[in-house]
C-alpha cells in the first residue's frame, strides 16, 4: 500500500502549491494555516505527515482526508530534529476548534507541503539561496553552482578563469518520439523567450519504475538580456519542439536565478 502511495506522489502534479518556506519554517511561527487539499487519487490514503501525538510515530495511521482537509490551526512552535540522518522540523499546530496536531515538515520537499498560510506568506529576499549547491573540479578549478529542478526547469552557473556563464536547463515529458528543435518559454508579463533553432535532446524516460514516454531537454546559454528578463518575470509555460508543460513554481524559479546572479 505504501509503495502505491509514494508512486502516486511521484506521478501526479499536486493540487496547488502554497508558498513554501523551504529551510526556514520559522516563517510560519504564529501564523494561521489551513490544511490544503490532496489530489483525487491521493485522498483515499489520507494525510501521512500529520500526527495527533508529539512523538510522530511512523506507525501512526494516516488521518482520514475528510477529517482534516480545510481545517485551520495556528503554528505555535517549530522544532528542528534529525530523522535517519535527515534534518527535519516538527510544527505544533493548535486550534480551539480542531485541537492540537503535529506536522512532520520536510524542508526539501515542496511537493508534499500540506499547509497554506492564511493571508499569504511573505518570504524575505534570498530565502531560497540556501538551496544552491556548488562543486569544484579539482583538475580544472571550474566551479559549478546549481539550483534544484522545479517543474522541469533549472539553472547552472559555471565559473572558470574569471568568467561566469549561466545556463538554462529545461526538461519536458512527451508520450511520443518526435525529433525536432525549438524552445519557447512564456512569461507572466506576456513576453516570451524563444529559440527557434535550439537543439532538443531526447531520451527514453527512465526516471522511476513504470515511467513511460520520452524526456525532451534543452541546455541554453543565457544572455544578459535573458537573465534580466527571467530574474524579473515568472515563467508560466514551456514548449520543447511540440511538447508543452505548465510551470507552477515560476516565482521560485525566478528567485533561484536571482540567487545565481549575486
Amino acid at each position: 500500500m505504501k509503495k502505491i502511495y509514494y508512486l502516486a506522489l511521484i506521478m501526479l502534479a499536486f493540487s496547488s502549491y502554497a508558498q513554501f518556506p523551504g529551510e526556514h519554517p520559522e516563517l510560519l511561527l504564529n501564523k494561521e494555516v489551513k490544511v490544503t487539499e490532496l489530489s483525487t487519487i491521493l485522498q483515499p490514503y489520507g494525510y501521512r505527515d500529520f500526527h495527533k501525538k508529539e512523538e510522530m510515530e511512523v506507525t501512526d495511521k494516516a488521518i482520514k482526508y475528510s477529517n482534516l482537509v480545510g481545517k485551520t490551526f495556528k503554528v505555535t512552535s517549530v522544532t528542528p530534529y534529525d530523522k535517519n540522518g535527515t534534518s527535519k522540523f516538527k510544527l505544533k499546530l493548535e486550534s480551539a476548534d480542531n485541537g492540537t496536531m503535529y506536522y512532520d515538515y520536510h524542508p526539501q520537499y515542496e511537493d508534499i507541503f500540506r499547509l497554506s498560510a492564511i493571508g499569504g506568506l511573505t518570504l524575505p529576499e534570498g530565502v531560497y539561496c540556501d538551496d544552491l549547491t556548488s562543486e569544484t573540479d579539482k583538475f580544472t578549478a571550474e566551479v559549478k553552482t546549481m539550483v534544484p529542478y522545479k517543474d522541469g526547469v533549472s539553472f547552472i552557473r559555471i565559473e572558470k578563469d574569471g568568467k561566469r556563464t549561466i545556463y538554462l536547463i529545461v526538461n519536458q515529458i512527451g508520450s511520443t518520439l518526435n525529433l525536432g528543435q525549438g524552445l519557447i518559454l512564456l512569461l507572466e508579463n506576456g513576453k516570451k523567450i524563444e529559440r527557434s533553432t535550439e537543439k532538443i535532446d531526447v531520451k527514453v524516460n527512465s526516471g522511476y519504475t513504470g515511467a513511460t514516454g520520452y524526456v525532451y531537454s534543452a541546455f541554453v546559454e543565457l544572455t544578459q538580456d535573458d537573465i534580466k528578463l527571467l530574474s524579473e518575470n515568472i515563467i508560466t509555460d514551456k514548449r520543447l519542439y511540440i511538447h508543452d508543460g505548465v510551470v507552477k513554481n515560476g516565482n521560485k524559479i525566478k528567485e533561484y536565478l536571482k540567487c545565481l546572479t549575486k
